[in-house]
């Protein structure tokens, strides 16, 4: 019976745990959906308020169907103006269109045509879980509510032997719609999550945790979209790596280079965005050009050769930097480099051991 529940847990159940991890995620996407059903849901309920005019059916009615369309048109301006500055009003934005959805399945299976719309408060319960992401228990408590609201009017408006029918549908497709919104919603959260850590191994470099090639990439491109702006570049190479894997092994280069990762991190990161270009290649991309980029280098270089590993202690980095327009950032990365490789030179051209070359 344990395994049982623990199998159930995983199958129906998302962890706060996960909930939090892809949070912003899960708000982000839900925000994109709310935009363009939003839309749909103005033009279908505003062309049904038009329709209960001129048909006796839709007119006893026609108050819901415009309290609905207040209600989608509310949404629509919420998503493109609270929830955009705000990110916490996606949930409940996201709440009220929901409740819209499952009231116009109500209203139509208890109030238009009790006698034949039961099916498309079903085709609602169904629908809901297929919008947006929400975690399961608060998603199926809200499934419930419309199902017990359902069953109330149903009572109300229904003869005794319609309204045993319908129950007769509605519980069992309801349970079903439950079950579907809970399986849903984990696997949506599970796709986001995948997505999430597929995204982390394409942005993070896995050795140092700083930011990888791809990222800083994309970062050149941003810099280059801030036009006359001045940015700043620093290149940075791990000297005597070739060596000390020569030497010692790479289970010691991959240790001096993790070194230097985290040295950078530490003295580069408050002022600039980190990158490891690759093998034993850093760079820093900085857009606030006001900072002290000289004194930090020095600090840097200090914490280099203080550095105290379990094989590897003082060491030092290889440092080149400019400042130019961002419109010019390319020519700022080579002259960078430039920079770097004649400091390079002076290393290796001071250095005593001059087999390090």
């Amino acid at each position: 019976m344990k395994r049982f529940i623990e199998t159930l847990k995983k199958q129906f159940v998302v962890t706060n745990k996960d909930y939090q991890k892809a949070k912003m995620s899960a708000r982000a996407e839900n925000l994109k959906n709310l935009i363009p059903f939003s839309i749909i849901g103005i033009i279908v309920f505003l062309a049904l308020f038009a329709m209960s005019f001129f048909s006796e059916i839709y007119g006893k009615v026609g108050i819901v169907y415009f309290v609905l369309s207040i209600t989608m048109i509310l949404c629509l301006i919420s998503s493109f103006t609270v929830c955009k500055k705000w990110g916490v009003m996606v949930r409940p934005t996201m709440y009220l269109f929901m409740f819209a959805l499952l009231g116009y399945g109500i209203v139509q299976g208890t109030l238009i045509n009790p006698t034949e719309l039961t099916v498309s408060y079903i085709v609602w319960l169904f629908a809901v879980s297929l919008l947006f992401i929400e975690r399961p228990i608060f998603e199926n408590t809200i499934m419930l509510v419309s199902l017990i609201v359902y069953i109330i009017l149903a009572r109300i408006n229904q003869t005794d032997e319609m309204f045993v029918k319908n129950l007769t549908d509605v519980l069992p497709y309801g349970f079903v719609a439950l079950i579907l919104c809970s399986f849903m919603m984990k696997f949506k959260f599970n796709r986001l999550l995948l997505q999430m850590e597929n995204q982390e191994l394409i942005d993070f470099d896995q050795l140092t945790g700083l930011g990888s090639y791809s990222s800083y990439s994309k970062h050149i491109k941003e810099i280059k979209k801030h036009g006359s702006k001045e940015a700043a570049v620093i290149s940075l190479d791990v000297n005597g790596l070739k060596h000390m894997n020569d030497t010692f092994g790479h289970a010691t280069g991959d240790e001096l280079i993790i070194a230097a990762a985290r040295c950078i991190k530490e003295t580069l990161s408050p002022i600039g965005k980190c990158y490891r270009n690759g093998g034993d290649e850093f760079s820093v991309l900085i857009e606030d050009t006001s900072v002290d980029i000289e004194r930090t280098i020095s600090d840097l270089r200090v914490k280099c050769n203080k550095h105290i590993g379990i094989r590897v202690n003082s060491f030092s980095l290889s440092i080149g930097h400019v400042k130019g327009s961002s419109e010019d950032i390319e020519k700022l990365i080579v002259a960078a480099d430039k920079d770097m490789y004649a400091d390079k030179k002076n290393y290796y051209t001071d250095a005593e051991d001059r087999r390090l070359k």
